[in-house]
């Protein structure tokens, strides 16, 4: 074999551009960033082709192509540390493309015709039919580079923002698409390889079986996913919207009181008793202030969950005070997310202490968000090197779950959690990248 003949070099830029758009195509249908990732692309391909030429000297193609798909799964987890699912699925997906139009279409299309027509495969035709499956698959590239098309959508694979019996579920989703796929490779990789051995008609069958197989399960799937999303984002939306209402209602509240103080407040002019009606003024302005530290935050439903747990705060005869300097509009994160954080951490400050002040402050410092809660701690009851494993707790009723959530949900979104010791003073603080 003249590993510097035309036909050699033309097989084996065939190869790269051919696992180039299988991976884009298996990367956009999952909405992985394939695009911040062209050089590594290309350059994992010329890698993989140089490997497939390789091991089809020691084993069969098909074996071959399995094994460099299966290193492209964990080159996708490790560099684009995209979730194991997400990666899994682009990958089969992007195997399905080889196997199914490209080996079994193309390939089988072409030798019947050589069959048919009773023409040898002499290198000059191999050659124009790399170059026209080449071409192919560069046209097929760019459509997908400016179409990006998406079947199963990035959000779908982060189930960390749902309840455990939708995450359940949801893992039953991911895992019966991933083995439906598994079965419609192992199909399209058995058939690959007794193609040989079948008749010219049963060899016409299988195409037609397979197209017809492969759009069903893509048609399929593709309602499944848009089912269980708005099935998801119904029920974020009646979380939002109660901590909205709730929100409102607060204000409603608010309104109501004010108009009873005014009238308090001119009964007391009117009996020329000023001193009580400053007094009384100046409760009143100390318990709008916490309130209008809340208003200028972004999202009302943040601001809801805040003031309860002031709420819950002031029945333990505890105060919590707030410092806002940023309104958190552009978080990465959703607002159930920053809100279980935000409540974790304010459940366990409160939790901790049985008087005194838990002080939440909210910046913005070099493009990060800066959220901490601060409360006064015992440091004899406290071990930090385990107060981020899962289970530990100081109190006997804490389940101690709330810091590892915390820290798998900020692994996500490239944020930190991280303890400070000031004098009795435990500040939990968040770190966030601004969403740009």
């Amino acid at each position: 074999m003249d590993v510097f003949s035309p036909l050699e070099i033309i097989s084996l830029v065939s190869v790269i551009i051919i696992l180039f758009t299988s991976l884009v195509i298996g990367f956009s249908l999952v909405e992985l960033p394939f695009k911040n990732y062209f050089k590594q692309l290309i350059i994992g391909c010329i890698v993989a082709s140089l490997l497939y030429r390789l091991g089809i000297l020691v084993m069969d193609s098909a074996s071959t192509l399995i094994f460099i798909y299966s290193l492209f799964i964990l080159v996708s987890i490790i560099i684009i540390k995209s979730p194991v699912a997400q990666s899994l699925i682009a990958i089969l997906l992007a195997l399905t493309f080889n196997l199914a139009f490209i080996h079994l279409l193309a390939d089988n299309l072409f030798t019947i015709a050589l069959k048919v027509s009773n023409v040898s495969s002499d290198p000059l035709i191999l050659i124009m039919f790399l170059i026209f499956l080449s071409l192919t698959n560069i046209f097929i590239a760019i459509v997908t580079f400016q179409k990006s098309p998406v079947l199963f959508p990035a959000r779908w694979f982060n189930i960390n923002i749902l309840e455990e019996k939708q995450t359940a579920l949801y893992r039953f989703h991911f895992i019966f698409i991933i083995l439906i796929l598994i079965a419609i490779d192992a199909f399209l990789y058995y058939t690959y390889t007794e193609l040989t051995t079948l008749s010219v008609h049963f060899r016409l069958f299988l195409i037609a079986w397979t197209m017809i197989v492969c759009v069903l399960f893509l048609y399929f799937s593709k309602n499944i996913v848009l089912y269980n999303i708005e099935r998801m984002q119904f029920s974020l939306d009646q979380t939002y919207q109660k901590d909205l209402h709730a929100f409102y209602n607060i204000i409603r509240s608010q309104r109501h009181d004010f108009n009873i103080h005014l009238t308090s407040i001119y009964g007391l002019i009117e009996n020329h008793k000023y001193k009580e009606a400053n007094v009384y003024i100046q409760d009143i302005v100390d318990e709008t202030r916490e309130i209008n530290h809340l208003l200028p935050l972004y999202h009302p439903a943040i601001g809801s969950l805040l003031y309860t747990y002031k709420e819950l705060a002031m029945q333990k005869n505890i105060q919590l005070k707030f410092q806002i300097e940023y309104d958190l509009k552009h978080m990465p994160c959703t607002v159930y997310e920053m809100n279980k954080i935000v409540g974790n951490l304010l459940e366990n400050a409160i939790e901790a202490i049985d008087q005194g002040e838990v002080m939440v402050t909210i910046h913005k410092q070099y493009n990060q968000i800066m959220l901490s809660v601060a409360n006064t701690i015992h440091l004899d009851t406290m071990d930090f090197e385990q107060m981020f494993a899962k289970g530990y707790t100081t109190k006997n009723e804490h389940e101690g779950i709330g810091l590892p959530a915390i820290q798998q949900m900020l692994t996500k979104y490239n944020g930190v959690i991280y303890p400070t010791i000031k004098g009795d003073q435990l500040m939990m603080t968040v770190s966030l990248p601004i969403n740009q």
